[in-house]
């Protein structure tokens, strides 16, 4: 707690009198009127050094007129240091967890080197953005005799980590243009080392070609500020995967121009405040309802208008409220203006409509083994076509999660032109059973689906498909392929007929003379030492897959071959 010191007329007399002339002193209770000759005579930050003067004594002055200024005893003033703390360690938490599934797609490293990389690439560069718009508050505070408070730092869980900070000094304003320049100098000093971390990681892309296939990146997909847009021609690669500390200086102009905007505490609230005085609570009332339409599209603007409202809406009024503001902080307040207009995009993040178009070929497999134990590779062609402007380079992943490999005369595909793709599934599994797999074939503005299904059967020896298991066959387009089963046990077995063609369409499979039970999952009743007959024809040349099997996926498989011949071979 500040000690006060006892004071008296004539103390307050050589105090004031160092600035301006004073006519007269009348005291009340401990609280000082002080007539003084007018304040616009004298230079703006005199008023500042008094206030700094008295401070140190317990007390604080404000204008009541342009003559009159009134000393009273400070008042304590919370300075909620936990709230600040707690708010800056939830800003950490929440800038690792929306950079982290970035950086570690961007480098595709391990989980520990993921990690660190989005310490030293985002979070580091995004703090520093945000520790240099405090540094120009220090300065602005500094430069107007003033104490430097530390600021409440605003996380984004759902958008870019954090939408900055709020201006809660402990300790009121002497002046509007201490006012303005510690809030300008806040928000300049943000907005200018964003853009150096955005050429910073334009560099460092082009130094460090990252041999990943593919990264989401947000470039295509964020609404760029102006300066941003300028920059990135220059120093981003051609091919938009913007570096992660580019994307923190994105983070860093987006929060600089949006503290800029006239509401409450932000540094354009501040600046509103000590222009217009009262009247600013007007112009932040249009800013809110502005925001609040928003936020329909970002969600994230209601955050940081949540804390402001806490705060409260109308910005704090500087003690010398009666003073003119010189042309000097007039030009410096509208210059926001062109901070705002510059850096502040109403929708970081909107979605364009995908660029690429995805087609494939055989997307049904089936693998079978004698033992319930295989492992083995299946491969599928996926064409990648790109309808956009600049060339793609497409990336692969796989859930569930299983080792895949992908080859392609070219990772990059032109604009106008596609480019085949062989992706390959290392299949290893030891219960026979059904697999679906989805394979993500994404570019930095989208991506699509591919839906992969597995049979694996054990091969029985309870029936076999006429005398082979599995049965190899050729048949032409066209004909019909007779494929008889019959059992080898005198168990009886409920079974299922499933069939699928290479080309996906233009076959025919009918299961003829079998004993159906109605309403089964294995409708077809194989006794011991009877068959039925399976139809299978194509009007198309492809390979039919036909599978029979129980319900623990044992059963037989037969692979009928349709060509465009009379040369057929039966066997």
């Amino acid at each position: 707690m500040k000690l006060k010191m006892a004071v008296t007329p004539e103390r307050i007399q050589q105090i004031v009198g160092r600035y301006y002339g004073v006519k007269r002193i009348r005291e009340e209770e401990g609280e000082f009127e002080v007539e003084v000759e007018d304040i616009d005579f004298y230079p703006e930050d005199y008023f500042s050094m008094l206030v700094s003067d008295l401070r140190k004594m317990g007390y604080v002055a404000f204008t009541k007129t342009k003559n009159e200024i009134i000393i009273i005893e400070e008042p304590e003033r919370s300075k909620r240091s936990l709230l600040k703390i707690l708010m800056a360690i939830a800003t950490v938490i929440t800038l690792f967890y929306v950079g982290y599934s970035y950086v570690s797609s961007y480098f595709s490293s391990s989980l520990l080197m993921s990690f660190l990389e989005t310490l030293i690439y985002f979070v580091i560069p995004v703090f520093i953005i945000l520790g240099s718009r405090e540094f120009g508050r220090y300065l602005g505070m500094k430069r107007n005799s003033m104490q430097y408070s530390f600021p409440i730092f605003v996380p984004d869980p759902i958008g870019m980590g954090t939408m900055g900070s709020i201006n809660a000094p402990n300790v009121a304003y002497p002046s509007k243009r201490a006012m303005v320049e510690s809030s300008l100098l806040s928000v300049v000093f943000g907005f200018l080392v964003s853009l150096i971390f955005v050429i910073i990681g334009g560099y460092l892309s082009l130094m460090q070609r990252i041999p990943v296939s593919g990264v989401r990146s947000p470039i295509l997909q964020i609404g760029s500020p102006l300066i941003f847009q300028a920059a990135m021609r220059s120093f981003v690669p051609s091919d938009g995967v913007l570096f992660p500390t580019a994307y923190a200086g994105w983070v860093g102009i987006i929060v600089s121009a949006f503290n800029a905007m006239p509401i409450g505490f932000l540094d354009g609230g501040l600046i509103s405040s000590a222009m217009l005085g009262k009247y600013s609570q007007y112009v932040s009332y249009v800013a809110i309802v502005a925001i609040i339409g928003l936020s329909i599209l970002y969600p994230s603007w209601l955050i940081l208008l949540v804390f402001v409202l806490i705060i409260g809406i109308r910005g704090p009024e500087p003690l010398n409220n009666v003073g003119r503001a010189s042309g000097y902080v007039k030009i410096l307040a509208l210059s926001i203006g062109i901070i705002i207009l510059i850096g502040l995009v109403p929708i970081p993040f909107h979605t364009l409509p995908p660029q690429f178009s995805v087609s494939y070929g055989q997307t049904q497999f089936v693998v079978y083994s004698v033992s319930a134990n295989i492992s083995t590779n299946v491969s599928c062609f996926l064409n990648v076509s790109n309808h956009g402007t600049s060339p793609i380079t497409p990336g692969f992943s796989i859930s569930p999660a299983i080792p895949i490999s992908v080859k392609s005369s070219s990772r990059s595909v032109s604009p106008s032109t596609s480019q085949r793709f062989n992706v390959t599934i290392n299949f290893t599994k030891s219960a026979p059973g059904f697999y679906s797999y989805v394979i993500s074939v994404f570019t930095s503005t989208a991506s699509e689906l591919v839906n992969i299904h597995i049979y694996f059967i054990d091969l029985t020896e309870n029936f076999t498909m006429k005398s082979n298991n599995p049965l190899m066959e050729n048949a032409t387009v066209n004909d019909t392929a007779k494929i008889p089963l019959a059992s080898d046990t005198s168990s009886t077995l409920m079974l299922n007929v499933y069939a699928f063609g290479s080309s996906g369409m233009d076959y025919h499979v009918v299961v003829q003379n079998a004993v159906t039970a109605v309403g089964e999952n294995f409708p077809f009743v194989l006794s011991g030492g009877t068959s039925f007959l399976i139809l299978v024809n194509s009007t198309i040349p492809q390979t039919v897959y036909v599978i029979v099997y129980d319900q623990q996926y044992q059963g037989d498989v037969a692979v009928i071959n349709f060509v465009n011949t009379t040369n057929t071979v039966h066997r």
